[in-house]
């Protein structure tokens, strides 16, 4: 069956239409009087299913920020009920429909990004009232309870299967779209953004201050809703996402908010101590915010500020990225692990200055013998991985050797010090479809250690099992 639904992509079409072709011969061999009666039974155990569902879900520690009783009461209780109904009509599904209607579901959740693990959980115990129901009725409608219940079952567990593959599809998305804003604010002006924000979070504190001085109610608002908290909000959390020093702050704007600002009254004996920990909390806040911005500063855009390859931290990511393509499309993908060999003398010899531009040379080369659609990162100390796209391992081995001799082969001009022959050792491994990106980072590094060990200066394949 072809689907005709929005997706992110032909792999998520494919995994779609693979589900619905599996949904449609499930509901083909289920007998027609068990729809029909499970159909009856849903209906009058609809509410109640409802119910359960979003009691747990409002109680849930991981989505109860994200819906309010409000929202359920108004929208999502009536939706829910019409799901139910529609999952379990008495005639056959439309099964395009029906999958689409999934993936629409599956959507709402992501754009209001309650966790999918607590939509699990509600499913689950949508089953067990399910299951419950049959099994307190006997037969059901004159069907047996044990055939509605396993009905029940697997119909449930193949829309959330569709739900949750729509969710996880725009979440990635979203996550991919946080990391392009967060990319493209890095490349901005840290420095006149970093002081921007300084100033507002000062004149905050001053306006407060000014107030308290004059014996007057603070009129500067709370903290959270100035300047500086709506940017911290907004911009600050995309920004600085993933940091941890971001659970800091915004505990200290809440304790500022809901602690100290309510318990500052003008005029009264404590009002002075209550001051010095408002103003200890607003120090802490910029030293916090300062320090986020600096981390932010050093990444320069996530490349490395000595040789301009990409940052170690987006190795993970872009691998595993680029394994997942492999897996899909088929073609090849290949790493390249690349150290320079006898470094620390290089180091002792001219000094840290010296081994700062052989790094930045050695660099230079790796970006010169490979393709623009290629990544490369430094990957600590002295060594780089390469990411070679749609690349087998004969083709690897042959960027690899091509880097091994141009690196050998140019002499290296250091000052005082005079001309270095420089060497490298290159490992050199192939996706063989583990998913892991760790395995074929792994697998790398091995053959990077067989080549040292085989007397430096050489490329070597990654074997089997690392051998």
């Amino acid at each position: 069956m072809e689907m005709q639904v929005r997706s992110s992509g032909a792999k998520a079409t494919a995994g779609y239409a693979a589900t619905a072709g599996e949904w449609k011969g499930f509901i083909e061999g289920v007998d027609p009087e068990v729809r029909q009666a499970a159909a009856r039974m849903v209906e009058e155990a609809a509410t109640h299913c409802v119910e359960v569902f979003y009691a747990a879900l409002l109680a849930h520690p991981d989505s109860r920020g994200l819906i309010s009783n409000e929202m359920v009461d108004s929208r999502l209780r009536h939706s829910l009920r019409g799901w139910l109904l529609d999952l379990f009509a008495a005639e056959a599904p439309d099964m395009e429909q029906l999958v689409a209607n999934q993936i629409r579901v599956g959507r709402v959740h992501a754009r209001i990004r309650v966790p999918v693990h607590a939509v699990l959980h509600g499913a689950r115990l949508l089953k067990r009232e399910l299951a419950l129901r049959a099994d307190g009725d006997g037969d059901v409608h004159g069907a047996p309870a044990a055939a509605i219940r396993q009905y029940c079952y697997v119909m449930i567990d193949l829309a959330v299967e569709v739900l949750s593959h729509s969710f996880g599809d725009d979440m990635q998305e979203a996550a991919e779209n946080d990391g392009i804003y967060q990319a493209m604010t890095i490349s901005q002006d840290m420095a006149l953004e970093r002081e921007t924000q300084r100033a507002a979070l000062l004149e905050w504190g001053q306006r407060l201050l000014f107030d308290i001085c004059r014996g007057l109610q603070p009129s500067c608002g709370r903290l959270a809703d100035s300047t500086f908290g709506l940017w911290l909000r907004h911009k600050g959390s995309l920004l600085f996402g993933g940091l941890g020093e971001m659970g800091k702050v915004n505990a200290l704007i809440d304790r500022v908010d809901g602690v100290l600002l309510p318990s500052l009254q003008p005029g009264e004996a404590a009002a002075g101590n209550v001051l010095h920990e408002l103003n200890s909390a607003l120090g802490d806040i910029g030293y916090l915010v300062d320090g986020m911005f600096g981390i932010l500063e050093s990444m320069e855009g996530g490349r490395d500020p000595l040789t301009r390859t990409l940052n170690r931290r987006f190795l993970s990511t872009i691998v595993g990225r680029e394994i997942g393509a492999a897996a899909r499309t088929g073609a090849p993908f290949s790493v390249l692990m690349v150290d320079v060999d006898h470094f620390k003398s290089v180091n002792d010899n001219g000094g840290h200055a010296a081994g700062d531009a052989v790094l930045r040379h050695v660099a230079d080369v790796l970006l010169q013998c490979t393709r623009s659609s290629d990544f490369v990162f430094r990957y600590g100390g002295e060594e780089f991985a390469v990411a070679l796209v749609e690349t087998p391992l004969a083709k690897a081995m042959e960027v690899a050797e091509r880097i091994r001799l141009r690196i050998a082969e140019t002499p290296f001009a250091l000052g005082r010090v005079g001309d270095l022959r420089l060497t490298v050792s290159i490992g050199v491994a192939q996706f063989e479809g583990h998913p892991d990106y760790a395995v074929l980072l792994e697998a790398a590094d091995q053959a990077l250690y067989r080549a040292k060990r085989n007397g430096r200066n050489r490329c070597e394949v990654a074997t089997p099992h690392g051998r």
